[in-house]
């Protein structure tokens, strides 16, 4: 399967952008093609060229009302892109891009699944109505997941997928007390 990620500016230092970028090499060392989107320059990006089979830099307009003729047009693009190649779904873990991804399935129904870290702290109506058009959203807790129920995500369309540690990488001490005798 080919999966489009979508990123303004994929720096090491945030949060989402780590889950986003960990999520898409799991998917890459377990068979899928991953694509990446982008607006600005990152530090993560010479760690995407390792796995990614495309990376395209692009202007990524976020859905806004007072530039909604610049985000739709970024929409646009970015459908177009995904399209000419065959990407199956957009995935993103930043907030901004909520709406896009719905305008993105409406315009060219291309199923969008967002990563949620945090609850909302406003609630715009464009919001809601962006919820219910995207895939799915995946949440790393059921404590996030109810808030954004009662929120109004639908519940039917959030998961909660846990964030994970590399076992192999980071392995508990043998001698804990030791440890904190540091």
């Amino acid at each position: 399967m080919r999966i489009l990620f979508i990123e303004r500016q994929p720096n090491f230092g945030g949060g989402s952008e780590r889950v986003a970028l960990d999520l898409a090499h799991g998917l890459a060392m377990r068979g899928h093609d991953i694509l990446l989107a982008h607006a600005e320059d990152g530090t993560m990006l010479p760690t995407y060229k390792t796995f990614a089979k495309e990376i395209w830099q692009d202007a990524l307009p976020v859905f806004g009302w007072r530039t909604l003729r610049c985000a739709l047009k970024g929409v646009n693009r970015l459908g177009r892109f995904a399209l000419s190649r065959n990407a199956a779904v957009i995935f993103s873990s930043d907030l901004f891009f909520l709406r896009s991804l719905a305008l993105l399935h409406w315009r060219f129904g291309l199923p969008g699944v967002m990563h949620l870290g945090l609850p909302f702290g406003t609630r715009y109506w464009s919001q809601r109505f962006a919820s219910k058009r995207v895939a799915a959203a995946v949440t790393p807790s059921e404590h996030t997941r109810m808030q954004l129920v009662a929120w109004g995500w639908p519940p039917d369309r959030l998961s909660v997928v846990p964030n994970w540690v590399d076992r192999e990488r980071f392995k508990p001490a043998e001698d804990m007390a030791a440890l904190r005798a540091l």
